[in-house]
């Protein structure tokens, strides 16, 4: 891992941390959709 890397991050752990809220919000709705009927 280069000086810039270890200061900045890498491009993979900034994706990360930009995803993972999105993912979050999604893993919520989860419950929610398996309650559902097919009809709804």
């Amino acid at each position: 891992m280069s000086f810039l890397e270890k200061l900045f991050g890498s491009f993979s752990d900034k994706e990360l941390k930009r995803i993972n809220p999105i993912a979050d919000k999604v893993m919520a709705l989860e419950d929610q959709m398996t309650a559902k009927t097919d009809e709804e």
